[in-house]
Parts: C-alpha cells; sequence; structure tokens
C-alpha cells in the first residue's frame, strides 16, 4: 500500500482472485468456461498493466526538499559548518523503520541534532533510485539501511558509517566526534 496506495492494494487483491477463478474455471470444458478463463486473464492483466504507483509514502512526502539527500546538498550544508546525517531508507525496509521508530524519529534525537548544528537529510530508495543506488554501492552496500555522518567543513572526507542497527548512544557518538 506504501508504494501503490489503497487503490493499487485491491486491484492485486483482485488479480488473485481473478487467477483463483480462472484457475477453477479452467477444469470445465464447456466454451462458456473458456471465455470467462479468458476474461478472468485478461482483465487481471489489465488491473496489473494500469496499476498506478505512489510517488511516496506519505511520511517521506512531508519531508522539506531542503532535507532530501543529494551529494551537492550535503557539500552545501557541509559548507554552512553543519553536521549532515545521512539516512538511506525505504518504505519496505523493516531494519529503517525499527530504526526510525526506536531512535531516529524521537524527541531526544531530534534534540541532539538541533544542540550539535547536524542536519538529517532523506535518500529515500523505495523506488530504487539509480543515484541512491550508486551512493550505496559507492560505499559497499546494496541496500539499506545506510546512515552516514559527515562532519562540517569544505576539505574531501569519507564519511564515517554506523552500523544498521541503531542505538541512541551509537548516534551520539558519531554526531558528537563530528
Amino acid at each position: 500500500s506504501v508504494q501503490t496506495g489503497a487503490g493499487g492494494v485491491w486491484r492485486i487483491l483482485a488479480v488473485f482472485l481473478l487467477c483463483a477463478c480462472a484457475i477453477w474455471l479452467w477444469r470445465f470444458k464447456t466454451i462458456l468456461a473458456k471465455i470467462l478463463v479468458a476474461g478472468s486473464v485478461l482483465y487481471g492483466g489489465y488491473l496489473l498493466f494500469d496499476l498506478s504507483v505512489a510517488q511516496r509514502e506519505q511520511a517521506l512526502a512531508a519531508v522539506p526538499e531542503s532535507n532530501v539527500w543529494s551529494p551537492e546538498r550535503v557539500t552545501e550544508l557541509r559548507a554552512e559548518g553543519k553536521t549532515v546525517f545521512v539516512d538511506f531508507t525505504a518504505a519496505w525496509c523493516v531494519s529503517c523503520k525499527a530504526n526510525e521508530i526506536a531512535v531516529l524519529d524521537t524527541a531526544k534525537t531530534r534534540d541532539l541534532f538541533t544542540r550539535t548544528n547536524t542536519v538529517k537529510l532523506i535518500a529515500d530508495w523505495t523506488r530504487r533510485d539509480d543515484n541512491i543506488t550508486a551512493e550505496l554501492s559507492r560505499h559497499g552496500r546494496s541496500g539499506v539501511p545506510l546512515y552516514l555522518v559527515y562532519p562540517a567543513g569544505t576539505d574531501d572526507v569519507t564519511p564515517q558509517i554506523l552500523p544498521q542497527i541503531l542505538t541512541y548512544s551509537i548516534v551520539e557518538n558519531a554526531v558528537k566526534q563530528n
């Protein structure tokens, strides 16, 4: 439902139902059964073909454009003297969601980011963005989650890579080191 919306879920369920009906009807040898099998398959194909994909998860849609990851945005924020925390995530990533609930989207972490002049950027890989895929590969990852911390400054640096499962103390130590 995150990627297709509620209507997409209903379409997929309808396709499953049409497939079940077509399989059940397949055993009957009448002309009507064959017409219904063909109709079920064609209509199911249409439902899948016409399936629209939502732009992004509702929570990520609320992310201001200034907090969307790009290499240029990281460079810009670092030049402004800010530490940058980059959250490479996806709507379907269970570890990402667990980290968001337990650590990243808490008042304590938001306060930490404010106190340490840290900006959190979101790299949403829900729909397999090519730029994000390249950045993941550059850091030796084939998927999300990936958490990077860049220190303030203009010199070229390798970011600190945090573990895939976060705790508040891990984030705090990484941000305070920079």
